[in-house]
C-alpha cells in the first residue's frame, strides 16, 4: 500500500498541525500551572505570615496576662502578710485585755 506524494504531504501537514496544536496547548497548560503554583506559593506565604503575626500577638497577650497575674499574686501575698501581722497584733491586744478584764470582773 503506497501513498501518493499528495497524500503523504497532506498526512505530514496534518501531523505537523496536530503536533503544533498539542505543543501550543501544552505550553498554555504549563503556563497556567506555573501561574497557579506561584499564586499558591504566594497565598501560602501570606497565610504563614498572618499566622506568625497572630501567634506573636497571642504570645504578647499571654506575657502581659502573666505579668498582670504575677502583680496580683505579689499584691495578694503582701496583703496576706499584712493581714497576718494585723491578726497577730489583734490577738496580742485581746490577750492584753484579758487580765484587766478578769481583775475587773472579780
Amino acid at each position: 500500500m503506497s501513498h501518493t506524494h499528495e497524500e503523504w504531504t497532506e498526512s505530514n501537514l496534518n501531523h505537523y498541525q496536530s503536533a503544533h496544536s498539542s505543543r501550543t496547548k501544552s505550553e498554555r497548560i504549563r503556563n497556567e500551572a506555573d501561574t497557579l503554583m506561584a499564586n499558591c506559593a504566594s497565598k501560602t506565604q501570606r497565610s504563614q505570615q498572618e499566622a506568625f503575626n497572630r501567634l506573636g500577638s497571642r504570645i504578647e497577650d499571654c506575657n502581659s496576662w502573666r505579668a498582670d497575674l504575677q502583680t496580683e499574686l505579689d499584691n495578694n501575698i503582701r496583703e496576706n502578710g499584712l493581714l497576718k501581722e494585723t491578726k497577730s497584733e489583734l490577738e496580742h491586744a485581746i490577750a492584753e485585755t484579758e487580765r484587766p478584764l478578769r481583775i475587773n470582773n472579780e
